[in-house]
């Protein structure tokens, strides 16, 4: 009794069936009106912000027991480009496209593969999310969250609302 060993290589199908989605995207971030909360939330992540001060603000950090400093003109919330981090690293890319072409292995669906790229890609964002990307945080920002030293994670709602889309 012998063994027979097959080898699948469904790549060139895996082409011509992509020709069929030939101007279709896979978007994974936060998605919402443009004034929505959550993606504001992620794109001051990313990019970081120079917010003033203003006098309600002096007010509110006062009254709650952390007075500015009279020369304090800005908060700066730098950058910590968790999305860009995770595009750029070609591991991570690999991974997903991996991940794809063993779905549509098993499945033989394009659509199945595409949606098992976009989860996969929602899982590395969410990985950059929880690696503590540096600067670390400012001593006020850990003690405002309870002694949380981890940068981009408080609650935990930024992490949980990444989600992707096929366009």
């Amino acid at each position: 009794m012998g063994i027979t060993i097959k080898d699948i290589d469904n790549t060139e199908k895996i082409l011509k069936e992509l020709k069929k989605f030939d101007r279709r995207e896979i978007r994974a971030g936060f998605f919402g009106d443009k004034d929505a909360e959550l993606p504001m939330i992620a794109a001051v992540q990313e990019y970081g912000a120079k917010i003033p001060v203003s006098d309600e603000m002096r007010k509110f950090f006062a009254a709650n027991g952390y007075p500015l400093r009279a020369e304090t003109q800005f908060f700066i919330i730098p950058e910590r480009a968790f999305l860009r981090k995770t595009v750029d690293d070609d591991g991570a890319m690999t991974e997903v496209f991996e991940f794809g072409i063993e779905n549509y292995n098993k499945t033989g669906s394009l659509e199945s593969m595409v949606n098992a790229m976009g989860s996969k890609f929602v899982a590395k964002i969410q990985d950059s999310i929880a690696s503590n990307i540096q600067p670390p945080n400012h001593p006020l920002t850990t003690e405002l969250k309870g002694g949380k030293e981890k940068t981009l994670i408080d609650t935990g709602r930024l992490r949980q609302g990444v989600t992707y889309e096929v366009v």
